[in-house]
């Protein structure tokens, strides 16, 4: 769930050193991909309900069907640690940016503004019916 970056590390570390304390498998439904490298010893790509990619860290997440599973473009990348990294990045068409230079007239407006590929016409309702909060 959303736990800080010290409780994800410290809760995946303890459900590891249990694991091979007692020997059993741990199955776990990971989104993140770091997380998924640094913890795992085999990693399952599902999608649309369909397996993809299977098999040890290192080749699942080398495969293309990552970019594909979550529509973007990824580089698996070594840390000085010798520890994996998955640097992933929307695809070019989709990384237009959003211009905060003064205020658009209207919320239609608005909506030019930002490109987003397959969001939910709902969900880009719900984000556009934001408004700004002053602290």
């Amino acid at each position: 769930s959303a736990l800080d970056l010290h409780h994800q590390l410290s809760i995946l570390s303890a459900v590891r050193r249990e694991a091979v304390r007692r020997q059993q498998v741990v199955l776990a439904a990971l989104h993140d991909l770091n997380l998924a490298a640094k913890f795992c010893d085999r990693l399952v790509l599902i999608r649309a309900g369909r397996t993809v990619a299977d098999g040890n860290p290192e080749d699942v997440l080398n495969s293309l069907e990552i970019g594909k599973a979550y529509r973007v473009e990824t580089e698996l990348e070594r840390t000085s640690r010798g520890g994996m990294y998955v640097d992933a990045h929307l695809p070019r068409a989709d990384r237009h940016p959003v211009s905060h230079q003064g205020q658009p007239a209207s919320n239609h407006d608005r909506r030019e503004d930002v490109h987003t590929a397959d969001v939910d016409s709902d969900v880009r309702d719900a984000l556009w019916s934001l408004r700004p909060v002053l602290v």
